[in-house]
């Protein structure tokens, strides 16, 4: 196979103010968050869609001053097409939609599909293609998507559905305990994709619409908040210090471009309300 790209790439070093709300560019287009959390600081990876990378971010905090230092991971060995052992002929794409953290292994899905992969990492700092985890899913009918999701501990997490998003459901997988429904998505609250779950099993979904439809849904209480015109995106997480991180998916910001580049909120603590 082809490991052209097994290449653990150098980034560098931003440095935002951990108390002041502020919207960062990207170069790439972000889908899907997630966070771990570790005794040196918090470690985020975020999906590159179309590069079909993966950003890695590892935060500190320097007096008010949030230190990310990013690097990306553009291939594994054993995957001949970059982070994927093939192609995905039924998208002519292979569009690198989501991803989590399970230990040391990095997890990541494509084109919403319910085929979770999973790369380990090697003694050299690479990447090595490990396996692919199958979730039993709802339906196996093609229309069925894996819109979002996230890991707890032992547990997966989904935000899942028909692909016209019409009937969404949160679910719970475990490898012992199997599948539960947490909570049907009422219909028309808009279009939502991204999936947060704190550690008392609340569930957060965030609006992926542009400014006008815009906020994140308490899913727990069916309530909105956080109704701001620039709370919208692809997904989000929570950091150890409270603060909020949402991926904004630029084409789905309507205008004479037809989208806007990608980029990244961050919201401080005290002004997330949950």
């Amino acid at each position: 196979m082809d490991t052209r790209f097994n290449t653990h790439f150098s980034g560098g070093l931003v440095t935002i103010p951990a108390k002041t709300r502020q919207n960062i560019p990207l170069p790439f287009q972000p889908m899907g968050i997630a966070v771990q959390y570790t005794e040196d600081g918090d470690q985020i990876a975020i999906a590159d869609y179309f590069g079909s990378r993966i950003m890695l971010i590892k935060t500190s905090l320097q007096n008010d001053m949030l230190v990310l230092e990013t690097t990306f991971i553009s291939g594994a060995s054993g995957a001949q097409y970059r982070l994927f052992p093939d192609f995905d002929q039924t998208k002519a794409r292979n569009g690198l939609d989501g991803v989590g953290f399970k230990g040391n292994d990095i997890l990541y899905t494509r084109n919403s599909h319910p085929k979770i992969h999973v790369i380990s990492p090697r003694d050299n700092g690479n990447w090595q293609y490990n396996h692919v985890a199958h979730p039993s899913m709802t339906t196996q009918n093609k229309d069925h998507c894996l819109f979002s999701w996230q890991i707890e501990k032992d547990y997966l997490y989904t935000l899942e559905g028909s692909r016209s998003k019409k009937e969404m459901q949160v679910m719970s997988y475990h490898s012992t305990k199997g599948k539960a429904l947490i909570a049907h998505v009422p219909a028309n609250v808009g279009t939502l994709h991204g999936l947060w779950i704190n550690h008392q099993q609340k569930v957060y979904l965030l609006h992926r619409g542009n400014s006008t439809n815009c906020g994140i849904l308490s899913l727990s209480d069916n309530q909105s908040i956080m109704q701001q015109k620039d709370v919208w995106g692809s997904g989000f997480c929570k950091l150890s210090n409270g603060a909020l991180i949402i991926t904004k998916y630029g084409p789905d910001m309507n205008g004479p471009w037809g989208g806007n580049p990608g980029a990244l909120l961050y919201i401080p603590a005290n002004q997330v309300h949950f």
